[in-house]
């Protein structure tokens, strides 16, 4: 019955897209789209594949679809006389492929960080001022949820914005990603863009989800506690030679602050997260850092609210689906 319906819906729906180039121009056909985007890398991405007209038809595409083109791409169905879009991806073309098909690679806002050069020294600054000199001068802008990370010293040697972006995040165990035109740096994924819910016998068209949890497995966290100054505090809790996890903070200025710090995240690790992903339709909408309201009505104690970590979206003429990758449990 659950198979049926959802074929049943399928044949109700037509696939239809707004692909809009330079924002005045609109794709009229396309092969293929597939979009991955994720808090857990720098930039999200997009691949499109067009059909091939002629070899002199195509390389005037590829003119027009240069380098630093922007695409906005909204993916969706017509049914009963109405539209219905998902605002899925904005972002640049990297590279044009005179193929067959012809292929475009597009990529986020980040794209726009790697056609300014910095050469810079920052002394007693802090991670809001020298993100704010990143993205002077373009179209992006900062999200309010920067924390205030005070940085002793930080230099960056003719390189470009997205590399320096690159560089604090590793240096400083940051997450970093970009939202449309908003850009994140900070402590783990701290939004609420929303919810979304999934059920296995409703709308779920397949699933390779192994549901974990470490209530009787030994975790070892080991706590890093960043200081103004850019020293580093440094703790283990848990048990040794157990799973190995990382944490940093920023605000713990004592080891025992960082000691409590890190016991409350290996307690979190334990409630148990999904390892894989579901398969759905264009809708409901998804996106990363959304939270995914998961029932299982065969295996209640998978029940649960997960972080949705990376979402990817594929379009063709085999239909419009969303990959979800679910992560840590919320509750």
């Amino acid at each position: 019955m659950k198979n049926f319906a959802m074929k049943l819906l399928v044949i109700m729906l037509l696939m239809i897209h707004k692909i809009t180039i330079a924002d005045t121009v609109q794709l009229p056909c396309v092969n293929e789209v597939k979009i991955e985007k994720s808090w857990t890398t720098l930039a999200d991405t997009a691949v499109l594949k067009l059909p091939s007209v002629s070899d002199e038809v195509d390389k005037s595409l590829g003119q027009v679809m240069k380098r630093g083109t922007k695409f906005n791409i909204e993916l969706g169905y017509y049914f009963d006389g109405q539209e219905y879009l998902n605002q899925e991806f904005t972002g640049f073309v990297t590279r044009f492929h005179q193929t067959k098909p012809i292929k475009i690679e597009l990529e986020d806002y980040a794209f726009l960080l790697k056609l300014k050069r910095v050469n810079k020294v920052w002394v007693k600054t802090d991670l809001k001022t020298v993100l704010n000199h990143l993205v002077s001068d373009t179209e992006i802008v900062l999200s309010e949820d920067v924390p205030n990370v005070e940085l002793d010293k930080f230099r960056v040697s003719n390189i470009n914005a997205f590399e320096a972006l690159k560089k604090i995040k590793e240096e400083f165990g940051l997450t970093a990603y970009f939202r449309g035109k908003t850009l994140y740096a900070g402590l783990s994924l701290v939004e609420n863009v929303g919810e979304v819910d999934y059920n296995f016998n409703r709308n779920i068209i397949s699933e390779n989800l192994t549901y974990r949890d470490f209530v009787d497995e030994a975790i070892e966290v080991k706590g890093k506690g960043i200081q103004p100054d850019n020293t580093v505090l440094e703790v283990t809790v848990g048990e040794p030679d157990g799973i190995q996890k990382k944490f940093t903070s920023y605000t713990a200025r004592t080891k025992a602050e960082l000691k409590v710090q890190a016991e409350e995240e290996m307690e979190r690790l334990r409630l148990g997260r999904y390892e894989g992903g579901v398969k759905t339709f264009l809708f409901p909408y998804a996106t990363f850092g959304m939270t995914a309201n998961v029932v299982d009505e065969e295996n209640p104690s998978k029940n649960g609210a997960f972080n949705i970590d990376k979402v990817t979206t594929t379009f063709s003429s085999n239909g419009g689906r969303k990959e979800i990758e679910l992560g840590k449990k919320l509750t």
